[in-house]
């Protein structure tokens, strides 16, 4: 919490290429939306090993023990670090807070192409933006992420081939 600043508004995001990531694992009082635009990286939540591709989307929340070590050579991600203060009202409004908070390993989920393609020009556009602008954008990005979250729960935008493979692998 102390990390995100009053300025940042509770919300600080991050677009990464190719950077080093830290083979560190530890927690804190914030979640955090990883958003895996291109290659892969390893996840290792509470023990448990993920590896994350393009169009993954993982929430950790506070306190969750996680790393983050790359796989492939080329990645692009974005991550989000949000107060609790500013996510948990977002995540009762979308009635996904109890589900979200009740799963043993974070929650990684899967999104279609155009969805990681449209968040992806959201993140670029907030690049852009400063001050209530910033903030807008953030708060559009979190309630799309959401909105992807439980079109994904409820099976909606979903092939059917592509959940049968995840869940084979």
């Amino acid at each position: 919490e102390a990390w995100i600043s009053k300025t940042d508004f509770g919300v600080r995001f991050a677009m990464d290429e190719n950077r080093d990531i830290s083979n560190v694992e530890h927690s804190h009082d914030l979640y955090e939306i990883i958003t895996t635009f291109s290659g892969t990286i390893h996840q290792k939540i509470n023990g448990r090993i993920f590896t994350q591709k393009p169009g993954d989307i993982c929430i950790l929340r506070p306190g969750d023990c996680h790393l983050q070590s790359r796989q492939s050579e080329i990645i692009k991600t974005c991550v989000c670090s949000i107060s609790s203060a500013v996510l948990d009202p977002f995540l009762i409004a979308f009635d996904v807070k109890k589900r979200i908070c009740s799963t043993k390993d974070g929650l990684i989920f899967h999104v279609h192409s155009q969805q990681a393609q449209n968040l992806q020009q959201a993140f670029e556009q907030l690049q852009c933006s400063s001050g209530q602008q910033k903030l807008d954008q953030g708060k559009i990005i979190i309630s799309m992420v959401l909105q992807y979250y439980l079109q994904f729960e409820n099976g909606e935008h979903v092939d059917w081939i592509d959940r049968i493979t995840r869940e084979m692998n």
